[in-house]
């Protein structure tokens, strides 16, 4: 199992938030960077920095674009990812406000069959099988803790290895446990923290990743 974190704090040398994750096992982790609800239309040196600091690690980078649930025009999306490449040489795209219904399959198709990198595609919500043919992970599940306790995976998602799972509202310890202990049977990347603004790190962070390393 993998660690797929968005990591939407802002970078600087002595960030705790950044601090904390490098002191810690980095080997199975995969960083999600959001500048600008995208990448911006300039380097920002502090996250020419992180990439860099990143990179010295081989911690995966993946940049933030927000597709607007299928209304953002095929060519924006297609230029953002675009300036992440020319920006900061990141590929590999996490694409979010991904619309699940089965009139926009083509938009992300089409998407998908442009891109250089990965893609990464969060729905936020259990999406059609169909949905695993437009990218190389689908986030099959980003909700809180109770709703994490009470989903439903269709059977064709259970444990595929192209599937990851974002919880938050996970407030101690032993939730964060039963939250990796499920996805271990649902999905192969994991994410948990306390808030959903990704831009903190839970106080639990160091037993997380040796729970995920188990």
């Amino acid at each position: 199992m993998r660690i797929l974190q968005p990591s939407y704090c802002y970078p600087s040398p002595g960030s705790p938030f950044w601090d904390t994750i490098f002191a810690h096992d980095t080997s199975r982790l995969e960083c999600v960077l959001n500048p600008a609800n995208g990448p911006g239309f300039d380097v920002e040196p502090n996250y020419a920095w992180i990439i860099r600091k990143l990179r010295q690690r081989t911690i995966p980078i993946l940049g933030y674009v927000a597709t607007t649930y299928g209304n953002k025009p095929i060519a924006d999306v297609q230029k953002e990812i675009a300036m992440w490449s020319g920006l900061y040489a990141v590929a590999d795209i996490f694409l979010d406000e991904v619309s699940a219904e089965i009139d926009k399959l083509s938009y992300y198709q089409n998407i998908y069959g442009s891109a250089r990198g990965r893609i990464v595609n969060n729905p936020g919500t259990v999406p059609g099988y169909e949905f695993s043919k437009c990218g190389d992970i689908t986030i099959t599940a980003e909700c809180g803790l109770d709703d994490y306790l009470r989903l439903k995976l269709p059977d064709s998602l259970k444990g595929r290895k192209d599937s990851a799972h974002i919880v938050h509202g996970v407030r101690n310890e032993g939730a964060m446990r039963k939250v990796v202990g499920l996805a271990r049977k649902r999905a192969s990347y994991v994410y948990c923290c306390d808030s959903s603004d990704y831009d903190t790190l839970p106080n639990y962070y160091p037993a997380f990743v040796k729970e995920v390393s188990r």
